[in-house]
């Protein structure tokens, strides 16, 4: 074998080195990024920092039928059915879904449940009327599963509220729930109906 023919081999083989060594570097460089946003996302705001889950609730869309929240492998909707709406929580991983709203229900009284959830990741309970409630303590909205709650609560009944700004005071009433609130609202869309249905 000629000294050229081996130059050549070794220039070569250096050159796929490093081909492979830049594919490696760049996959690596691409987990660590990903590892690092994934470590250094802070608490949602709504959250005391003990919960395991620290990624925030993103608004997917605001719809005039329907809202999307989504939180890795959950999903919040609030969206309109028949004559009301109705709030959900999907876990897509689990395929397991479950009603926040008793029903269909005004358009405040199911923002204030999903809005409950979102906050505080605490589900309405349902009264034997069929009523929505939570229990309500110093540290904040929960639910109550004892006859004489291990603290003192006082117990809020969340299908009260006809508008955003009579929500009770644990939930924040945030601009992006005033954006979803006026995308969805009936009022505004019987408004506009309307108006066009009175031209020409």
């Amino acid at each position: 074998m000629t000294s050229s023919v081996f130059e050549r081999m070794v220039r070569g083989g250096r050159q796929l080195t490093r081909r492979g060594l830049a594919s490696l570097e760049r996959a690596f460089d691409a987990s660590r990024g990903g590892l690092a946003r994934f470590l250094g996302r802070g608490p949602a705001p709504w959250s005391d920092g003990a919960d395991t889950d620290t990624t925030e609730w993103t608004l997917e869309h605001a719809r005039r039928t329907e809202s999307k929240w989504v939180r890795r492998d959950e999903t919040v909707r609030c969206f309109r059915f028949d004559d009301g709406y109705v709030s959900t929580v999907t876990y897509n991983s689990r395929d397991v879904r479950w009603q926040l709203t008793p029903g269909q229900v005004p358009l405040a009284n199911a923002l204030a449940m999903a809005t409950l959830f979102l906050q505080h990741e605490v589900t309405p309970q349902i009264d034997p009327e069929g009523r929505p409630f939570v229990g309500v303590s110093d540290a904040g909205p929960r639910q109550v599963f004892e006859e004489i709650a291990d603290e003192p609560v006082e117990y809020v009944y969340l299908d009260e509220h006809r508008t955003l700004e009579e929500f009770p005071d644990f939930l924040e009433t945030t601009e992006q729930l005033r954006l979803v609130h006026e995308r969805m609202s009936p009022e505004r869309y019987r408004t506009l109906d309307d108006e066009q249905g009175s031209v020409g």
